[in-house]
């Protein structure tokens, strides 16, 4: 099993996964997780307030996502996630690890290895699960990419 994977056990036992989805509706996009028999056992909806308020005329909302096992293709599982997040609303999603999300640190180098996967409207998702592929420049170079066209440059440090 990837590293990558594992830490999504980050207590140790239980498989979470944390999706982010920026929307410019006020209400989360709804989405369906029983993906080809592969379904949580627990999904929970955060709507993330920016007290700030700079990323005007969008919100971002978390999905997190609880398992008793990890999909047996968590590949094609979390690609599925991803593309059906930007299907149903989403300009903008990603997968990162707990405790990954502070709208100062916005798909930022200091938290591009916490950022496992990430998909824009209309675009095909990218998952990586090869942690060495997450410490890399080129994955860097993918995050900002997506963090200026999504104009959340707007916000923390690049």
């Amino acid at each position: 099993m990837s590293q990558v994977l594992e830490n999504l056990r980050w207590d140790g036992i239980t498989p979470r996964v944390s999706m982010f989805v920026v929307t410019e509706s006020a209400r989360a996009p709804k989405l369906e997780f029983d993906i080809k028999g592969t379904k949580p056992k627990k999904t929970k909806v955060f709507h993330l307030e920016d007290e700030d308020e700079t990323l005007q005329g969008v919100n971002i909302f978390e999905y997190d996502l609880t398992f008793d096992t990890l999909p047996t293709d968590p590949l094609q599982y979390l690609k599925s996630c991803l593309r059906q997040a930007c299907i149903k609303g989403g300009n903008l999603a990603w997968l990162g690890f707990e405790g990954s999300f502070h709208y100062d640190h916005l798909l930022t180098d200091e938290i591009a290895e916490e950022i496992y996967g990430i998909c824009g409207e209309n675009e095909e998702p990218i998952v990586i699960l090869d942690e060495e592929e997450l410490h890399k420049a080129s994955w860097k170079e993918t995050l900002q990419i997506y963090r200026s066209k999504h104009n959340l440059s707007q916000r923390g440090k690049t």
